[in-house]
């Protein structure tokens, strides 16, 4: 027997926890036995080729509104597995199966708020408050890392024996060597020097800061590239014009097709306090762009220093300048991580992570 599965979470707007959510969607476009349920309206970042694909009309994010919309969908469509991306999405979804829909098969998707850093103290007490009311109810706990699993035990209390680590993805048709640069991006840095790119989030806990001072202390030539939006924008573009680096560091926003950005860097950089995993590292590895991380939990179980990426002491500039400089001058450096990058990838793709997480599932028939 097959089984309904129906995909909740917060909102759609840009993160990675959104793209894990997605992207399988668009490669199983036949699939009728997959639903996503999203709890709040957001801006039209994203394009919906799947059918079954539900955005609710609320835009506030503390609704309850939703909920019995979400009973009414699931009895519906007979959904047999409710699997629940973030925090909110996973409140709404345990109390529908604790108090509306006891038969449900309950799966909680951990993609990063366990390690606390990118929430204040009070939202992050009551989501581990959450995970130990709801550990009678939830089936399942997929996390993206061995890190997120021993946070889970350690925070929550939970079973070892209820955690699957699944990594996430990236798509290998969207994400490859031969990807073009788009002509506008070429002609606008041309001729910039050493391209240095970060894409993501402009929040606090991916450390934006540290990267820019890094350039600063660089002895040659480089242009920074930011590619994403957040709520630190203003702050960095500040510290830019701070250190007087404001012709050397572009801020584009947000773009819908980032694949096409990557090939344009030199070396991508992920200079997080805390990841989880780190998406971007994988993307980039595909695209034959070498890569650069704080060695934090997510990318330290991605990279091997010195092989496929470089790791280098979160929130230090000057071991961050280093590693920049390192690629800059040892072309042959350079080549291997790239090589090596793209040997590391083809564990992450796509197909692996789909039959990963319905492996799971049918376990839980």
């Amino acid at each position: 027997m097959t089984m309904r599965v129906l995909h909740l979470i917060d909102s759609l707007t840009p993160g990675g926890a959104q793209t894990i959510a997605l992207e399988p969607f668009d490669v199983q476009l036949n699939n009728t036995d997959i639903f996503l349920y999203a709890l709040r309206q957001n801006p039209p970042h994203f394009e919906f080729r799947h059918p079954n694909i539900v955005i609710d009309s609320t835009y506030n994010k503390h609704s309850v509104k939703p909920l019995i919309k979400i009973v009414a969908f699931i009895k519906a469509h007979e959904i047999d597995i409710l699997h629940c991306h973030l925090v909110r999405s996973q409140f709404r979804a345990w109390f529908i199966k604790k108090f509306w829909c006891p038969n449900l098969k309950l799966v909680f998707h951990e993609h990063g708020p366990i390690f606390g850093q990118d929430s204040t103290w009070w939202f992050h007490w009551r989501m581990i408050t959450l995970l130990k009311l709801a550990r009678a109810e939830v089936d399942r706990y997929i996390a993206v890392s061995n890190m997120a699993k021993a946070l889970l035990i350690k925070k929550c209390g939970i079973d070892a024996n209820k955690i699957e680590i699944v990594h996430n993805f990236t798509n290998l048709n969207k994400f490859h060597p031969n990807i073009t640069v788009s002509k506008k991006l070429f002609n606008q840095f041309e001729g910039q020097g050493f391209k240095i790119g970060f894409v993501g989030r402009l929040d606090e806990v991916k450390g934006c800061q540290f990267l820019i001072k890094a350039l600063s202390q660089l002895p040659f030539e480089a242009h920074l590239i930011f590619v994403g939006d957040g709520e630190t924008r203003k702050q960095l573009n500040d510290l830019t014009i701070e250190l007087g680096l404001q012709d050397k560091v572009s801020f584009l926003g947000f773009i819908n097709s980032p694949e096409h950005v990557y090939r344009l860097f030199d070396v991508l950089v992920l200079p997080s306090i805390a990841e989880a995993f780190g998406n971007v590292i994988i993307e980039a590895q595909a695209c034959g762009v070498p890569v650069i991380a704080s060695n934090v939990s997510g990318p330290a179980e991605i990279i091997t220093h010195g092989e496929n990426g470089l790791l280098f002491t979160p929130e230090n500039p000057s071991e961050l300048a280093q590693s920049i400089e390192m690629i800059y001058r040892t072309p042959q450096l350079k080549a291997s991580i790239v090589k090596k990058g793209l040997e590391n990838i083809n564990q992450f793709s796509l197909e692996e992570y789909i039959n990963k997480i319905n492996l799971i599932y049918e376990q839980l028939k």
